[in-house]
């Protein structure tokens, strides 16, 4: 029996450079070997979209910020 299935989601928009973290995360991760049973793909800014990437996976990491009042 294989490992459980993990994706890893990047939300933002690169051309908003103030939205973009998630992608950003997705690319570095990409340069990793990661382990056969992860996967990080990004996921755009459609939260509607992120139905079809999160299904037929077992648990999902989403990646996104959002600039708020005061500090973190």
């Amino acid at each position: 029996m294989g490992k459980e299935k993990i994706r890893i989601i990047g939300c933002g928009n690169p051309l908003a450079s103030d939205d973009c973290l998630g992608v950003y995360v997705i690319e570095e991760l990409n340069k990793l070997n990661l382990p056969a049973n992860v996967e990080a793909v990004a996921a755009g800014t459609d939260p509607l979209g992120l139905l079809g990437v999160i299904q037929n996976v077992k648990k999902a990491i989403i990646v996104d910020a959002v600039k708020g009042p005061g500090q973190p």
